[in-house]
C-alpha cells in the first residue's frame, strides 16, 4: 500500500509469471536503472498513480501506453486478481480461476510456481500460483442457433429414431414447432423440420401416446386446445388431433397411469370458468389415437362435481411421491394471492362409457397443499425439478424461490409430508436435474438472469442433499433471458448435457446447447501432472473398491526412497485426512482409508480425491498424481 510493487535494476534482469498487486499511491513497477530487461506472462493490477516507470526514467499512466512505449510485458494482462486463504493456502478464487485472460504458456524458466508446486505443461496460470489453482471447465463450446420467434418450452427426444436425442422448441410469435436433429458425437444439430400448429404454443413434449415406438409431439398452447401430432418415427408429424380443454394450457406432463391405460397426459390449465380457476386436465388415449380429455373431480355431497382449484398452476410433475403402490401423484407449483406447492392424489372413476355423451372417464382428487415459498418465475414447466436428491429412496423436490435468488428444496419425508431447506442462488429463472460429474448424486442446475452476464450455475450433491455451488463466472455460453430448459445426453459420452431457450432485448431468440465436461479436470485445487512427465517406477493405481463403504485400499510404487505425503480432499479441495507422511523405501505400497477425516470423524456420501506426492530426501519435487473416488454409504 502507498509504495513500490516491485523494483528491478542492474543488467539483464528476467521478469517472468509474477503477480504484481499494488493499493494506494507509489509505483507499481518500478525499472529505473535497468538495462536489458526481460519482462512478460505477469499479471498487473493497481489502484496506483504510476503503472511503471522504465530504466531510462519514463513514467507511464496506463498499461497499453507501459506496454508500448517500453516494448515489455506483451503478453501480460493488466487485471484484477481475487484470491483466497484457507488450508491449501492462498489460490485463485474459483470464479477466477475459470478467467481465460490468466490462461499462460509453458515457460521453460518457470517450470514451479512461487509455492514450489510444478507448473502445468500444457495450460498453466499466467501468475505465480499454480499448484492450488482450481480450474472449473464446466461446458465445451455450445451449440447456438437463432429462433425465429419467441420459445417458451423446449423438448429433447429420439423422434427421428436416431441413436441421439433430438430438440423441438416452440414458437410462440409464428404458431409452429422447429425441430432439430442431433448429429451425436459431433456436436451440432441441423434444422430439419417444422410443425405448424395453427396456434400460439407455450409447451411442447414428447411421448410414444399410440404405442407404435415412435415419439409423438405433444403441443399445449395459449388456447382451449391440445394437440397430439404423431410421430412417423423419420422426424416427420402427421396433422394432430386436436382435443378441447377447459382453459389454456399452462404445463403437461406424460406419463403411463397405474397401468389402466396406453398413456396419460395430465396438464394444467386454467381461465376456462373464472378468472384465476385453475384445474388439472387429463388426457387419454383410450386406443386407435382416440383421445378423451377432461379434468379431475371432488366429492360434493353424494355427487362428483368439477374439482375447481383457485390458482394459476405453472409447473406441473408426476410420480410415487408417498413411495406406495397405490399410484402416481401430481406436484404443481400454484399460485392466487400467495406461491403454494400442492400436492394431488387422483384415483380413477368411470362414469359409463368413457367420452361417450353417457359417461366421462374422470380422476377423484384428494390434496395437500402447502405453502412453502415457492414460484414459477418463467410461468410454464422448467420450475421444478424431481429426484431423489438425499438418497433416501424418496423422490424430493427442487423449485424455484418466492425470490429469484433462491431454490426451495423439499425433502421428502417418505409419506409426501416435505422438510423445507432453501439454497441461496443468483437471479434464478429456471432449474433441471442432472447427475453432473457422474458420481452418483443427483444434481441440478440453475438457469439465471441473465445469460451474458450470470450464466448457469450447477449445484453439486455430496449424496445426502448437500449441495456446493459451481459458478460459471468467466465463459458466457449463452446469451439473453432464459424461457427453459431441458437436460439430456446430446452427445452421448455419458453425462448429461442441457439445452436452453432465450430472449435477449431486442426480441431475438436463441437455442443453445451446453456439452457437460464434468468439471473434474484438476477441480479439486490438487494439482495433478501429466504422466509424461513422471518419473519412470513411481506410481498410482486407482483405489479399490470403487465406489467403497466404509474403506478402501490405495496402492501406489515408488521408484527410490522418498519422502511420501497422501492427502484425500473433497470436491472443493479442503483437505480430508492424510494417510501417509513420512520416509518410505523404493517399492511397492498400500494404505487404507476408513472414510473418515483426519480427526477421527465420519466423512459423508460423496466425491473424494485423494493426491500423493514423494520428493528426494532433500525435499526436491519428484511425483505428484491425483485420483478420483467415490465413498457410497
Amino acid at each position: 500500500f502507498g509504495s513500490t510493487g516491485l523494483y528491478v535494476s542492474g543488467a539483464q534482469c528476467t521478469v517472468l509469471n509474477n503477480i504484481l498487486l499494488v493499493y494506494g499511491g507509489g509505483i507499481m513497477y518500478e525499472q529505473l536503472g535497468s538495462v536489458g530487461l526481460a519482462s512478460d506472462h505477469n499479471v498487473f493490477f493497481a489502484t496506483s498513480v504510476y503503472i511503471a516507470r522504465d530504466g531510462g526514467g519514463q513514467y507511464y499512466f496506463s498499461f497499453d501506453s507501459y506496454r508500448s512505449g517500453s516494448g515489455l510485458d506483451t503478453n501480460s494482462h493488466f487485471t484484477d486478481v481475487s484470491f483466497i486463504s484457507d488450508s491449501l493456502g492462498i489460490h485463485l478464487e474459483e470464479c477466477e480461476a475459470q478467467n481465460r485472460d490468466l490462461d499462460g504458456i509453458p515457460l521453460a524458466e518457470v517450470r514451479v510456481d512461487y509455492y514450489g508446486a510444478r507448473r502445468d505443461s500444457v495450460k498453466p496460470f499466467i501468475g505465480a500460483v499454480e499448484g492450488v489453482r482450481l480450474p472449473y471447465n464446466m461446458f465445451a463450446a455450445p451449440f447456438k442457433a437463432s429462433l425465429p420467434g419467441m420459445a417458451f418450452s423446449i423438448a429433447a427426444g429420439r423422434f427421428d429414431n436416431s441413436t441421439t436425442p433430438g430438440i423441438a422448441v416452440s414458437d410462440y410469435d409464428n404458431r409452429q414447432v422447429f425441430l432439430f436433429h442431433n448429429t451425436g458425437a459431433g456436436r451440432t444439430f441441423s434444422h430439419t423440420g417444422t410443425v405448424f400448429t395453427g396456434f400460439r404454443p407455450v409447451e411442447v413434449r414428447f411421448a410414444d401416446f399410440d404405442g407404435d415406438n415412435n415419439l409423438d409431439l405433444i403441443v399445449g398452447g395459449d388456447t382451449n386446445s391440445i394437440g397430439v401430432f404423431w410421430g412417423n418415427g423419420s422426424g416427420g408429424f402427421s396433422s394432430p388431433t386436436m382435443v378441447g380443454t377447459f382453459g389454456r394450457v399452462r404445463s403437461l406432463e406424460p406419463v403411463y397411469f397405474n397401468g389402466q391405460h396406453a398413456n396419460t397426459i395430465w396438464i394444467t390449465e386454467d381461465n376456462g370458468f373464472l378468472p384465476n380457476a385453475g384445474f388439472l386436465g387429463n388426457l387419454v388415449n383410450l386406443g386407435n389415437r382416440q383421445l378423451c380429455h377432461d379434468i379431475t373431480y371432488r366429492v360434493q355431497g353424494i355427487s362428483y362435481v368439477h374439482d375447481t382449484i383457485p390458482s394459476v398452476m405453472t409447473a406441473l410433475a408426476v410420480g410415487d411421491f408417498d413411495s406406495t403402490t397405490s399410484g402416481n401423484e401430481i406436484a404443481t407449483l400454484a399460485f392466487d394471492f400467495v406461491p403454494r406447492f400442492m400436492i394431488t392424489r387422483p384415483d380413477e372413476i368411470l362414469f359409463g362409457t368413457p367420452c361417450s355423451s353417457a359417461g366421462r372417464l374422470g380422476f377423484f382428487n384428494s390434496h395437500s397443499q402447502y405453502a412453502f415459498p415457492t414460484a414459477s418465475f418463467l410461468g410454464f414447466g422448467s420450475n421444478i425439478a424431481v429426484g431423489d436428491f438425499d438418497g433416501d429412496g424418496d423422490k424430493d423436490f427442487i423449485t424455484t424461490g418466492a425470490s429469484e435468488n433462491e431454490c426451495v428444496f423439499l425433502r421428502n419425508q417418505g409419506n409426501a409430508t416435505f422438510v423445507v431447506d432453501t439454497i441461496s442462488t443468483t437471479a434464478t429463472r429456471g432449474v433441471a436435474a442432472l447427475d453432473y460429474e457422474n458420481d452418483g448424486d443427483l444434481d441440478f442446475v440453475t438457469i439465471n438472469r441473465t445469460l451474458d452476464s450470470l450464466g448457469v450455475t450447477i449445484f453439486l450433491n455430496d449424496g445426502a442433499g448437500h449441495f456446493t455451488e459451481k459458478r460459471n463466472c468467466h465463459y458466457p455460453f449463452a446469451s439473453g433471458w432464459p424461457n427453459g430448459i431441458v437436460a439430456a445426453d446430446f452427445d452421448l459420452d455419458g453425462r448429461k448435457d442441457i439445452a436452453i431457450v432465450s430472449r435477449t432485448i431486442g426480441g431475438h431468440d436463441s437455442l443453445f446447447v451446453l456439452y457437460n465436461l464434468g468439471g473434474l479436470n484438476a477441480t479439486t485445487g490438487v494439482a495433478d501432472h501429466p504422466k509424461s512427465e513422471l518419473p519412470q517406477g513411481f506410481s498410482l493405481l486407482q483405489n479399490y473398491p470403487n465406489p467403497f463403504n466404509p474403506s478402501t485400499r490405495i496402492e501406489y510404487t515408488l521408484s527410490v526412497e522418498s519422502g511420501v505425503a497422501i492427502k484425500v480432499y473433497n470436491i472443493l479441495g479442503q483437505e480430508v485426512a492424510t494417510l501417509v507422511n513420512e520416509q518410505q523405501s523404493g517399492g511397492r505400497h498400500v494404505v487404507e482409508w476408513n472414510g473418515r477425516s483426519t480427526n477421527g470423524l465420519a466423512v459423508s456420501s460423496g466425491v473424494y480425491f485423494y493426491r500423493i506426492e514423494a520428493r528426494q530426501l532433500d525435499g526436491q519435487f519428484q511425483y505428484a498424481s491425483v485420483k478420483k473416488m467415490v465413498l457410497m454409504k
